[in-house]
């Protein structure tokens, strides 16, 4: 193994772990009281955000990303579908926004499909093993949600989830 991919594989296993060691779970908390804070956390989709995705939010979030998701959510439960280009500029979280939403609307069950693309199929697959790796690291979405991967379905580019 080239020593590149030796060290891209100690990095992602380093993104994996901070993503674990970032959303602690409390083990004690019992059924309903889990239930209850689920229902809570679904019914304001930023703080639902906040609570799965806790690393990401060591700031407030600004007002156009707090328009732009309301806008998407909102949209997407009414109309059961909705395209929408982010033109941000650089550096102002696209992809990262893009991701919760759109882990929100999966894991809550009101999307099933997904396609993402990119200039590049390289590039899809590194925004892609973002979600992934929430998916198979986030303690907090494993405990709510279940396990996400499907066996034989879990590859880099390519995976389907149990939902």
């Amino acid at each position: 193994m080239a020593l590149s991919t030796k060290n891209a594989l100690i990095d992602w296993e380093k993104f994996r772990e901070s993503i674990r060691k970032s959303t602690p779970v409390d083990l004690t908390e019992s059924i309903s009281d889990k239930k209850k804070r689920i229902a809570a956390l679904e019914a304001d989709p930023q703080k639902w955000k906040e609570y799965y995705f806790p690393s990401y939010f060591k700031y407030p979030s600004p007002q156009f990303h707090l328009n732009a998701s309301k806008r998407l959510l909102t949209n997407f439960e009414q109309k059961g579908h909705w395209y929408e280009v982010r033109n941000w500029a650089r550096g102002l979280a696209k992809p990262t926004t893009t991701m919760m939403d759109v882990l929100n609307l999966v894991l809550t069950g009101k999307l099933r499909n997904i396609i993402y693309t990119s200039s590049t199929y390289d590039a899809a697959e590194a925004f892609l093993s973002k979600y992934q790796a929430q998916l198979d690291s986030n303690r907090r979405i494993i405990n709510d949600y279940g396990k996400q991967e499907l066996p034989g379905s879990w590859s880099a580019g390519d995976f389907t989830t149990r939902g």
